[in-house]
């Protein structure tokens, strides 16, 4: 499945990747050096309890020792040397219950330590305080006599029994720490590789995915401007959804709108090359045979083809020049309030001779409503549209128009009983150049300009224009104006040019 990602995401992805990568190669080291902390912090802790232990033991003896001394002299080096001794034992306990911490295993023999040495300390202070009432020299026999010999040498021989269990443990831990340690550190340097492996193959991943998502597709679309260039065909769409994307359809929405650009000028120039060349042609041919010393009074019929074909050619730039002056912003309308039924009537007098001549009645709307526009560009849409209906209505036709009011719009409907606008051509009959069939500008005339000018003045009514199929047949054209209550700020813009003045 195909990310769709635009060059801001991607260009996190970059950011993101990597980063969360180094994040979990750093995290995976903290932990494996924490551990070898750990370790050796466990490996330290382990010699000094061991160290402490033996210091207790060294105690116990010194105070037993010194007692038995001090018993047998009475001596105040001995008695000096046993009181160090038993000061120094609960230090040295509390010191190994610090270093035990929160083992349980540890804290368990240091109670154990604790208990015993609490009850030897209290079997010597008894034994003490009983030699201190008796003469020197029977020291021995006494503490034989009172039952305390036995109690202590048990005492000691527990407290000993304790120490070596808890001395045994420490040492087993401290011969397995070496291999806890070194198998950190393999794990360690493991990370490490890995990490250098990962970051490797993320940079690699991350430069393929760029390279296809990214650099490839730029590289189309150099291709696609190439390709312009040489007027080829375009490529397949880069696709995607990013800003490359974007371009690629601006770029194709561009060259699309090249090619309907240069598809209208190949038939712009077919159709001056047909209409402008030819009636002139037919002009030079009747002012050559006049130069020859025809008499213009012979040539009455020729000079009336003449004055049409002439008539015909600056209708087609009058046409030209209103299309250039719509689409450059140049025609300006000058609004009133008048009776659109007034302005339809007037159209329908224009064009009513040909009608007639053509045998095809149109019928008048009766509607007094009024309409804020510009009279005579209206009149002309009117024209234009009651002109097309009357080139493709079957003699004996008949054309009808009506008004139709609702809130917010006037609808003006045109409906002929001629052959109707195909569905497919519906949304292209308002362009430039456009015919239904390729054969109506020979058989009905027209360069397919008029449609194109009406629906330009409608939009500068900011109306719509648009036909529809007619019910029993036929089309069924349609203009909506807005209703407004006062006139628009625009007003008309006469155009400077003289030779368009005159035309």
């Amino acid at each position: 499945m195909q990310l769709k990602l635009s060059l801001s995401q991607k260009a996190l992805l970059l950011v993101v990747i990597p980063l969360s990568a180094e994040l979990v190669v750093i995290a995976t080291l903290g932990i494996l050096l924490r551990q070898l902390e750990v370790d050796a912090g466990r490996l330290e802790r382990s010699r000094a309890i061991i160290g402490g232990a033996s210091t207790l033991t060294k105690l116990a003896f010194d105070a037993s020792t010194s007692l038995v001394a001090y018993n047998l002299s009475k001596s105040p080096v001995f008695a000096q040397s046993y009181e160090r001794s038993i000061e120094q034992i609960p230090q040295e306990l509390e010191f190994l219950k610090r270093l035990a911490g929160n083992d349980q295993n540890d804290s368990r023999d240091i109670e154990r330590i604790q208990g015993f040495a609490n009850h030897g300390m209290q079997l010597l202070k008894e034994t003490k305080a009983k030699q201190d009432e008796q003469e020197a020299g029977v020291a021995l026999d006494l503490l034989s006599g009172v039952g305390l010999a036995g109690d202590v040498q048990k005492t000691l021989s527990d407290l000993l029994s304790a120490v070596d269990e808890l001395v045994a443990r420490q040492k087993h831990l401290e011969r397995s720490s070496p291999e806890s340690q070194a198998r950190v550190r393999g794990m360690l340097e493991m990370a490490l590789v890995a990490g250098v492996l990962l970051n490797l193959a993320i940079a690699i991943g991350l430069t393929v995915f760029f390279n296809r998502s990214t650099s490839q597709r730029l590289s189309l679309l150099m291709e696609n401007t190439r390709r312009l260039a040489r007027a080829e065909a375009l490529s397949p769409p880069v696709g995607g959804a990013d800003e490359i994307s974007d371009l690629d359809t601006t770029f194709r929405d561009m060259a699309g709108a090249l090619e309907e650009s240069n598809r209208l000028k190949r038939e712009f120039l077919e159709m001056v090359s047909h209409d402008v060349r030819t009636p002139l042609a037919s002009v030079m041919a009747v002012l050559e045979i006049i130069e020859f010393g025809v008499s213009p009074q012979t040539m009455s019929s020729d000079l009336s083809v003449a004055k049409r074909n002439l008539t015909q050619v600056i209708t087609l730039l009058n046409e030209l020049l209103d299309i250039h002056r719509m689409e450059s912003g140049k025609l300006k309308l000058s609004f009133v309030e008048t009776g659109a039924a007034e302005i339809l009537e007037e159209a329908i007098e224009t064009v009513m001779a040909s009608a007639q001549l053509a045998d095809i009645s149109i019928s008048v709307p009766d509607n007094p409503v009024t309409v804020v526009c510009d009279a005579d560009r209206l009149r002309q849409v009117f024209i234009n549209l009651l002109s097309n209906a009357l080139k493709f209505s079957p003699s004996g036709g008949h054309i009808e128009t009506a008004i139709d009011v609702t809130p917010d719009w006037i609808k003006i409907v045109i409906r002929d009983q001629g052959p109707g606008v195909p569905a497919e051509f519906k949304d292209r009959i308002f362009d430039r150049f456009q015919q239904v069939q390729a054969s109506d500008e020979k058989q009905k005339g027209g360069r397919g300009l008029g449609l194109a000018i009406c629906k330009a003045i409608v939009e500068e009514h900011e109306g719509q224009i648009g036909v529809d199929d007619a019910d029993g047949g036929g089309s069924e054209f349609w203009v909506l104006l807005p209703k407004r209550k006062e006139l628009p700020a625009r007003q008309l813009t006469v155009d400077a040019d003289p030779n368009v003045s005159r035309l």
